[in-house]
């Protein structure tokens, strides 16, 4: 899902085909440890808001470090 926030603006086509991919990748993984018992539902839909939440978070510290310049001392 990090994807979608690197590509987003830049690569919208892009940002949506990662997004697509890693939602349904998570989707079958998700689907599949339910069928052989191993998470609920629940657990499948808190793991996707956790990554989701994760990313959001990671994104606007380390692009506001990427815009700043590097040789601006102030």
């Amino acid at each position: 899902m990090a994807f979608w926030f690197l590509w987003r603006e830049r690569k919208p086509q892009w940002a949506r085909l990662a997004l697509a991919f890693s939602v349904t990748l998570g989707a079958v993984i998700g689907v599949t440890r339910m069928a052989a018992g191993g998470h609920f539902l629940s657990d499948v839909m808190w793991s996707a808001w956790v990554v989701l939440f994760a990313a959001w978070l990671l994104y606007y510290p380390l692009m506001r470090m990427a815009e700043r310049d590097p040789l601006d001392k102030a």
